[in-house]
């Protein structure tokens, strides 16, 4: 009985469809699909690198003889950045203050800016952060990779309200000269 139903072309047709319509209208175009995309930036030498893991800058002494302790861990498109500030150089002394930043964000291409003396090619970066105090702010930031020394090392920028310089799209423009390192 089967056999002379499928004789027909148009039955044939008929029984594929019975059989994959299910399938073709399973996967609608208005049905979301998450996509994990790892961030990769350009380095120093022209070579992508992911981000993804924690980097940090160690205990260092920053502007105004402070003293920072700064972590950014990159989770695809999420960042995290953990900025504490102590009282003594080695970072076990009293917290100052503690500072959370949340942030979303895209890489937006790559320019060049001027740091100790040379030109430079860094990422540029931009999204929405959300601070510990409830703030909601448009962030943006530069980080240059560099690929080029012993090891692979980030540098971002002075932020304008930090007293840092910004360029005519509002990003910052000078590279503060402390490495961060990937830690894991």
């Amino acid at each position: 009985m089967i056999s002379s139903l499928l004789n027909s072309r148009y039955n044939k047709i008929a029984a594929l469809l019975i059989i994959l319509g299910p399938i073709i209208t399973s996967c609608q175009k208005d049905d979301s699909i998450d996509i994990t995309e790892s961030i990769n930036l350009t380095t120093s030498s022209g070579n992508n690198i992911s981000m993804d893991g924690t980097w940090s800058s160690g205990c260092v002494e920053a502007n105004n003889n402070m003293i920072l302790n700064e972590s950014l861990i990159f989770d695809n498109r999420d960042l995290q950045i953990n900025i504490k500030g102590f009282d003594n150089l080695q970072c076990n002394g009293t917290t100052i203050f503690n500072e959370t930043i949340n942030i979303s964000f895209s890489t937006t291409g790559t320019k060049r800016v001027t740091f100790e003396g040379e030109q430079v090619l860094v990422n540029k970066i931009n999204g929405t952060a959300k601070y510990s105090d409830g703030r909601v702010e448009t962030f943006k930031q530069i980080f240059f990779i560099n690929d080029t020394t012993a090891g692979i090392f980030m540098h971002h920028a002075i932020f304008e309200d930090d007293g840092g310089q910004v360029d005519v799209d509002g990003y910052p423009i000078q590279i503060i000269p402390i490495p961060i390192t990937k830690v894991n």
